[in-house]
């Protein structure tokens, strides 16, 4: 390799407190060895003792990590390093300045530098906090090494329903028993101030928790605000150190997501059955269940662009009606193809349908259709099984219209009447770049253990 070209390592597996895992713990001087015989110009960069930010999930500064990861670098003569904090200082203050004093000096005294912040940031209270981010560091770990699979996944550095469950539920308590001890242990505004930022960011964590029903008895804690409380806190924190921040300065707060069940009752066809012509008439669908307030990908937030599914079936037949609202309906994608092009209609404007009716894992089946009609179907993403079935869409001023009429006789099972489903429905839409589905999902649409209830009427 040329002399005058560095190349930096950023190991993926590493995001995300990887390094407590055994297994990269292992190899990591390996891995530094390798890649400083393919060049001596290299230099280091991780997000390790990292998650995002926005939703106001605090966790440790990975001390565990912090004592053997930089100073290994430094022993590898590695020509630069990049650590990366958190924009939410609320919490992670304490981790951006012992990084900060790493890349500085990689052979500090971690524990010296960690109680110098902690005592300078709390006074009296630091005790309590130093428990606090201990407890962290520590569930954080147990988690990542009995929990989390060792392959690399873009999860890794999330803040996950699953990590946020095993790590912060069971001690929400004691994280706030701990809290109000620092602070009743402060002297000083300045110590009181530093505690308040903590306090901040457990105030949008808390009001997350609150939004995904997993508080028991949500307006007991001092970390509650009703939503016109929080409201008017975020507005006042507009621009804070506390929380997390753009590049721009400007607070983000996003919300978590968490499993949900939710159900909906089909009836059976009252009168004539629905006709696939790409309008919804009301005779038709009179009765039908309604599915709506479609939620955003990985969280429980409406979208701009409300949908609803229309259904109803008989002893022969599923339907299922969309109708998408669109205030930029001149923007949908919409082309046209041949039968189950992949690549193309899900970069289209898409609603899709899921459902299994044998209950048999892996059958679950996907069927989407774009306004102009194109059809895709298979097992989850695998297009090569085919039902038979029709559709029609229609595209208008404000909204566009999918009909789907599905015979039950392509899956071999008898009419559903009394029988449940596992099923969803989801929405691809492009104008604002908005994935919505009726039952909330994780990251994808084609997540069939968070399916919702089909109840099919006797």
């Amino acid at each position: 390799m040329e002399p005058s070209i560095q190349i930096n390592l950023y190991p993926l597996n590493y995001y995300g407190f990887g390094l407590y895992k055994p297994t990269y713990r292992n190899e990591f001087e390996a891995v530094l060895t390798a890649w400083k015989k393919v060049t001596p110009n290299v230099g280091y960069g991780n997000f390790g003792n990292w998650l995002h930010s926005e939703a106001g999930v605090p966790w440790g500064p990975g001390l565990e990590i912090a004592k053997f990861e930089i100073p290994l670098i430094s022993k590898y003569d590695y020509k630069t390093v990049s650590m990366y904090g958190s924009p939410a200082w609320g919490y992670a203050a304490l981790l951006n300045y012992l990084v900060a004093k790493q890349e500085w000096d990689p052979s500090v005294d971690v524990e010296a530098v960690y109680r110098e912040w902690l005592q300078l940031a709390y006074g009296d209270g630091w005790k309590a906090m130093d428990r606090i981010y201990r407890m962290l560091d520590e569930r954080i770990k147990d988690y990542k090494i009995t929990k989390e699979p060792l392959e690399y996944r873009g999860t890794n550095y999330e803040a996950t329903w699953d990590l946020i469950q095993q790590v912060h539920l069971p001690r929400l308590a004691e994280i706030e028993s701990l809290s109000r001890e620092a602070w009743n242990q402060a002297k000083t505004e300045k110590q009181r101030k530093r505690l308040q930022m903590f306090a901040d960011n457990m105030i949008v964590f808390h009001r997350n928790l609150r939004r995904v029903d997993a508080l028991p008895h949500p307006g007991q804690s001092v970390f509650y605000r009703s939503d016109a409380d929080f409201d008017k806190f975020v507005a006042e924190n507009q621009g804070s150190l506390a929380l997390c921040a753009d590049t721009y300065g400007k607070t983000i707060i996003r919300s978590i997501w968490a499993v949900e069940k939710r159900r909906i009752t089909i009836p059976r066809v009252a009168g004539a059955p629905p006709v696939a012509d790409g309008e919804i008439k009301e005779g038709e669908w009179r009765g039908a269940g309604t599915a709506t307030d479609f939620r955003r990908v990985g969280t429980r937030d409406f979208v701009s662009q409300p949908a609803k599914a229309l259904v109803l079936f008989d002893n022969r037949h599923l339907y299922i009606a969309f109708e998408c609202m669109e205030d930029k309906a001149g923007e949908i994608k919409a082309e046209e193809f041949d039968r189950d092009q992949s690549r193309r209609i899900f970069s289209n404007d898409t609603v899709e349908i899921f459902f299994n009716p044998t209950g048999e894992k892996g059958k679950d089946w996907h069927l989407a259709v774009n306004p102009k009609n194109c059809q895709w179907d298979g097992y989850g993403a695998n297009s090569t099984p085919n039902l038979k079935w029709t559709s029609a869409a229609k595209v208008s001023a404000d909204r566009w219209v999918a009909e789907f009429v599905i015979p039950f006789a392509n899956f071999g099972v008898e009419p559903p009447a009394g029988k449940t489903w596992r099923g969803n429905f989801g929405r691809g839409e492009t104008p604002h770049k908005e994935y919505s589905s009726w039952c909330s999902v994780e990251q994808f649409f084609v997540e069939p253990e968070h399916f919702g209830e089909w109840v099919f009427a006797e």
